[in-house]
């Protein structure tokens, strides 16, 4: 979660940076919360989907980091909008 906000932040960071995931699988379908990999950083975390389409897995998202705590253990991702 450091390196994520490293490259999210900072003077050499990009707020704006764009991840590509990988969807794996759905982790509790009444909440629409599902696995992801972000591939360039090989790490795991949950994402939220707020849209009312399922996602199956091997699907690959565009998301960008809304904020970062690693304190805190928390990672807001959203989608990236072209």
């Amino acid at each position: 979660m450091e390196e994520i906000r490293r490259r999210t932040t900072g003077r050499d960071g990009n707020k704006d940076k764009v991840f590509e995931c990988v969807v794996l699988g759905v982790i509790n379908k009444k909440t629409n919360v599902y696995a992801i990999f972000i591939e360039e950083l090989g790490f795991e975390c949950p994402y939220k989907n707020l849209s009312p389409y399922d996602f199956l897995p091997g699907r690959v998202l565009k998301l960008r980091v809304q904020e970062c705590h690693p304190t805190f253990n928390r990672l807001a991702l959203v989608p990236a909008v072209n």
